[in-house]
């Protein structure tokens, strides 16, 4: 007998029609501007490429306002011809941002034209990083140009001594809120040229540079919110000692500085920062602040103090590898008795865990009594010496742990608001446990203890984590409301 066809399983003409159809191409469907949007996240000349996919990206590169070009020693090619021909094909465009990082020496030489042809173009943003050991010619209508709101420079390479940062006679940016500059050496000029001659300013930023001035360097604007500064390198064979870095700075809510330490801080209008962030930079072996001459730890400490004097009304405070400074000399910390931070809510420290840092953890809850959260990140202590060492029990005299349990049970009275606190980096070892039963027996309306370890970890410590959990989960504490969370990093 013949079979029927089935028509439910038998497509339609018009099914099958359906069926056979490409898929729309929702991508060229939208609007231009969102396509703009898109692109300006990519390499502009990955936009170029896309002509060749479809008639509707032909010339839309062409028209967009913002261009990021990005070139390296691996590439073997510079970005000359293909930055040339983006900006003269585009001539009646103008350009919001323009993007040019590059490592190749090649392309430096014209930077100048580049720049010309953004400014023409009436940008506001430049952020040019070339990776060269020689001072770039920048032009002097860079800095005159009235178009421009953002400006970053990247100029040296590391490891090597950086540029200066080459400033003409003139320099006048009404409209610059935001000014960057990266591996570059920076004089007294640069405060007195640049900075004085942006009224809008609102953040400056300095990374990895060389502070070069030999006095003072003094910070004056009115308007500036955001301050961070990175000084990797420090100066040898210089008298430090008067080094000072004077701020007028009355609208300053956030102050972020990491260097030597052998510059005092002196403010000249008050203090009112929400946040500070403050750090020690290490030598590459991370040992400056431990094993530094008594006279040059004496004067770290002494710059530790003024600053955290200067800036007690801060809501948020994050200190990295400095502040066991406050145990260090014990004279010079008998001036600041009284230093409180009464607003003071999120308290991060970046500490190791020997004896003096516990001693300076305990201290900084004492003159924190208002903190919420505090949050320990635990730094690997491969560069200690022996003696220094507190997380190895082989290795950690009983003295140590003896003389940090008396600061931290006895003398020290825990936050009665604090509720959460977090420890990154945990080893799982006996120092460690006696911190946390210190802050769970003082902390009596904890309600948040996050344990964090690394990711990659021995075997052998492995075990000893598990055990640790056993024995995090057993100690006394002030809360009822207490919970452990354990992550890796």
């Amino acid at each position: 007998m013949e079979e029927e066809p089935n028509d439910a399983q038998s497509p339609t003409p018009k099914k099958r029609t359906l069926e056979n159809a490409e898929p729309p191409d929702r991508i060229s469907d939208l609007p231009d501007v969102l396509l703009h949007h898109i692109f300006s996240f990519l390499d502009t000349r990955y936009a170029v490429q896309s002509s060749v996919l479809s008639s509707r990206f032909d010339y839309l590169w062409g028209s967009m306002l913002h261009l990021r070009f990005f070139s390296n020693t691996n590439t073997n090619t510079t970005l000359e011809k293909l930055i040339h021909k983006v900006l003269i094909l585009r001539e009646k465009y103008h350009i919001k941002s323009l993007h040019i990082h590059s490592d190749n020496d090649d392309d430096v030489p014209h930077v100048y034209s580049w720049i010309l042809a953004a400014i023409r173009r009436n940008v506001r943003e430049i952020d040019i990083c070339m990776a060269t050991r020689a001072a770039i010619d920048l032009p002097h209508f860079l800095f005159t140009c009235d178009s421009l709101t953002v400006l970053k420079l990247g100029l040296g390479t590391m490891g090597e001594d950086f540029p200066p940062l080459l400033l003409p006679d003139w320099v006048e940016l009404p409209n610059v809120k935001f000014l960057q500059f990266t591996r570059v050496s920076i004089d007294e000029c640069f405060a007195v040229q640049l900075i004085g001659s942006c009224p809008s300013l609102e953040t400056l930023i300095i990374v990895d540079s060389e502070l070069t001035f030999e006095e003072e360097f003094e910070i004056v604007s009115r308007k500036l919110v955001h301050l961070g500064v990175q000084c990797r390198f420090p100066m040898y064979q210089r008298d430090v000692s008067e080094f000072k870095v004077r701020l007028a700075t009355p609208n300053l809510k956030v102050f972020r500085w990491e260097d030597y330490m052998v510059r005092e801080f002196v403010w000249l209008e008050p203090a009112n920062v929400d946040r500070v962030e403050f750090g020690l930079v290490m030598d590459e072996d991370g040992r400056m602040a431990l094993d530094s001459a008594e006279e040059y730890k004496k004067m770290q400490a002494r710059h530790m103090f003024k600053l955290l004097e200067a800036v007690s009304n801060v809501n948020s405070l994050t200190l990295y590898g400095c502040y066991h400074l406050v145990t260090f000399d014990p004279s010079s910390a008998s001036d600041y008795l009284s230093l409180q931070f009464h607003n003071l809510k999120y308290l991060k420290l970046e500490t190791w865990l020997s004896a003096d840092c516990l001693l300076a953890t305990f201290y900084m809850l004492k003159i924190c009594p208002n903190i919420k959260t505090l949050s320990l990140h635990i730094l690997e202590d491969d560069c200690l010496e022996p003696s220094h060492r507190c997380w190895d029990e082989k290795l950690s005299p009983s003295l140590h742990l003896g003389k940090c349990w008396e600061a931290g049970s006895s003398k020290l009275c825990i936050s009665h608001h604090l509720k959460v606190v977090e420890i990154h980096g945990v080893h799982g070892c006996m120092i460690e446990l006696m911190l946390i039963e210190i802050l769970l027996k003082g902390a009596k309306v904890l309600e948040k203890v996050v344990i964090s370890t690394y990711e990659e970890k021995p075997s052998d410590r492995e075990k000893g984590l598990a055990e640790f959990r056993k024995k995090l989960r057993a100690l006394p504490r002030a809360s009822s409301t207490v919970t452990f969370v354990f992550t890796e990093e």
